[in-house]
């Protein structure tokens, strides 16, 4: 084992790196050549790296992550170790560290604190192995809301942006600490146990404490408009008790990343061209495919509506007929009615038997009658209920198209979106 050390402070931006940064070079630990220049949301400064900041910015750039576009909110792209972008951040950073811990050798010990370099732990590991350097990690972990609440106030971010960010960053230190020796601080736990994070700090580093260590810590930014709460607060909260990653934070670490596996299409969708032409080509085969099937339906429903006009001119036609003969029975009657009359001796008898005949024919009228009514019915139900269905399965029809052509709008808005955001990134409009 090395007995150099390269302490790495990690965590989401906003979660109390800064101090840890700042209370550690209070123990005597270097930092860094040049620091970024202290402002009104980080009055006692940012404690970071100039050169390891440029790197991690450049690298971010090359993998189309930088910060404050939405790709930033995306996980990092597969195989990004790989990349380019990647082996240039490394060759920087041998450069850069190699200096650095020879300038430091005496002391042992050397500092870097970048919340971006949460991403790229897997880099880091592997440059401190070629170095021949121990690889330590101080973990800043602070509510996600609180998080959200602070990027809000300094660069205007929406929060639900944010707290995507907030899962990302946590979750790849969580993956990646592996077997690294790894100092967990709770933002939170500054307020009430300050003193024992200072003397974990200093043991963490094998220093020594300092003459002043008093905590560096300001209360002010613990105001947040929502308390914390939630399955990673309350896991949160446990780890911290031990200062170490626990299996629960693990698990839901792992839950996150494979909760984005169904996502990442989109991710895919909006910064590959490929992608985009594959959707839209199986978007109009789809279109097609319901409009050919909307068209072959349509040509059934008329063609089965031509049934049952059919049908219903056949109906109609058998009651005609049966109008007529009962209209040529009547007259029939009659006419045998007048003839009895004619009959002096048979006329009572041939009148009852008239009445009779008649009284036979009126109630066979009536029994064609009901038939014809009950089967007139029938075909009424059927007509209607096929109608109802034609009506069904054209709106559900003219549901999807109109569903489809939403998607391609909101591809097309989203695509303009991005475009802008890359425009404005182009034109440094858009930075940490």
């Amino acid at each position: 084992m090395s007995d150099f050390n390269l302490v790495a402070i990690v965590g989401m931006h906003r979660s109390g790196t800064s101090f840890v940064a700042e209370t550690i070079q209070r123990m005597g630990v270097p930092l860094g050549r040049e620091l970024l220049a202290a402002n009104e949301f980080n009055k006692r400064g940012y404690f970071e790296d100039i050169t390891v900041v440029e790197i991690h910015n450049k690298l971010l750039v090359g993998l189309q992550r930088s910060w404050g576009t939405i790709r930033h909110t995306f996980l990092l792209p597969k195989d990004w170790q790989k990349t380019k972008a990647a082996a240039e951040a490394k060759l920087a950073l041998l450069e850069y560290l190699s200096q650095e811990i020879e300038a430091h050798r005496e002391a042992g010990i050397w500092a870097v604190k970048d919340p971006r370099l949460s991403l790229f732990l897997p880099l880091w590991t592997e440059v401190a192995k070629e170095l021949g350097v121990n690889l330590k990690l101080v973990y800043c972990l602070r509510d996600k809301e609180s998080v959200a609440a602070s990027l809000e106030r300094r660069d205007k971010s929406p929060r639900a942006a944010s707290r995507i960010i907030w899962l990302n960053y946590n979750s790849y230190i969580i993956q990646n600490a592996n077997d690294l020796p790894t100092l967990l601080v709770g933002f939170e736990d500054w307020q009430e146990n300050g003193d024992a994070i200072i003397q974990k700090l200093a043991d963490f580093c094998a220093v020594s404490l300092p003459d002043d260590n008093s905590s560096v810590f300001d209360k002010s930014l613990t105001i947040n408009d929502k308390a914390p709460s939630g399955i990673w607060w309350d896991a949160a909260q446990a780890a911290c008790l031990g200062y170490e990653i626990t299996p629960e934070l693990s698990a839901l670490a792992q839950r996150h990343f494979e909760s984005l596996q169904d996502l990442q299409i989109w991710s895919d969708f909006v910064e590959d061209e490929a992608v985009r032409k594959t959707v839209y080509a199986r978007l109009e085969i789809d279109i097609e495919h319901y409009r050919a099937k909307l068209k072959e339906f349509m040509l059934t429903a008329k063609e089965n509506l031509a049934t049952y006009e059919q049908s219903n001119a056949t109906l109609a036609q058998d009651l005609a007929d049966a109008q007529v003969g009962i209209d040529n029975a009547t007259l029939e009657a009659e006419k045998n009615l007048i003839a009895y009359q004619t009959v002096d001796g048979l006329l009572s008898q041939e009148r009852i038997n008239a009445e009779a005949m008649r009284g036979l024919m009126e109630e066979k009228i009536l029994q064609v009658q009901a038939e014809l009514e009950v089967k007139d019915k029938e075909w009424d139900s059927s007509v209607a209920l096929l109608q109802a269905e034609l009506a069904e399965m054209t709106m559900t029809a003219r549901k999807n198209l109109m569903a489809y052509q939403t998607i391609d709008a909101l591809c097309a808005a989203e695509k303009e979106r991005a475009d802008g955001l890359q425009s404005l990134l182009d034109h440094g409009q858009l930075n940490e």
